[in-house]
């Protein structure tokens, strides 16, 4: 796909507003760095990832060395 150079004024405006689809990953982004504790922020792209994506179920796990599995295990969705 090739870019088309932009005119005088244009990508200014209304067209920066976000468009309706992105809202929501927008919203997210934004709403990560809202906490600064680590778990609290882990737990925050885990619920934020499955809501996106529309999945029942979403999970992030995280290693630690000398651990068999993950060392903590961030949970969104599920029965």
């Amino acid at each position: 796909m090739t870019e088309m150079p932009m005119g005088e004024g244009e990508g200014e405006g209304e067209d920066d507003a976000p468009r309706p689809s992105m809202q929501p990953i927008l919203e997210a982004v934004l709403s990560v760095g809202t906490d600064l504790e680590l778990q609290a922020t882990l737990q925050h792209i885990v619920d934020s990832a499955a809501r996106l994506t529309g999945a029942g179920l979403g999970t992030l796990g995280v290693d630690a060395p000398g651990h068999a599995g993950p060392a903590e295990l961030f949970v969104a969705g599920g029965p």
